[in-house]
């Protein structure tokens, strides 16, 4: 089963969206100045994913994010997963979403609800 990043979407809490288009079957090159958030991309990667603790480091991302979302190429179609940031003293959320079909646009920020858990 092959799985491909499509998009590396962040929420803000006043319902602005801002992804991170990636391209299927090539190596994508990420760059920055420092402390711009390029390493936190694998912990968001890795909490929508369903991990049990989020591992974004507190600070500027998690005081203005809401939602993290990965759009996903799947071998038959693609699906778009999101998990809602957790709370400054929580750990994780069991707050997920879940959108699958043949083609799937990146929803917006208001249609975003719990719709599964991290077990589901």
């Amino acid at each position: 089963m092959s799985i491909q990043l499509l998009d590396i979407v962040l929420y803000s809490h006043d319902g602005r969206m801002r992804a991170l288009s990636l391209r299927t079957g090539a190596v994508n090159v990420i760059t920055g100045a420092s402390k711009t958030g390029k390493s936190a991309l694998i912990d968001i990667v890795d909490y929508c994913f369903a991990s049990g603790e989020c591992r974004v480091p507190e600070g500027p991302i998690r005081r203005a994010v809401s939602w993290f979302g990965l759009r996903l190429q799947l071998a038959d179609g693609q699906a778009f997963v999101a998990r809602r940031c957790p709370s400054t003293r929580a750990v994780s959320s069991e707050d997920s979403f879940v959108d699958v079909g043949v083609e799937v646009q990146i929803p917006e920020h208001s249609a975003l609800r719990q719709t599964t858990n991290t077990k589901g």
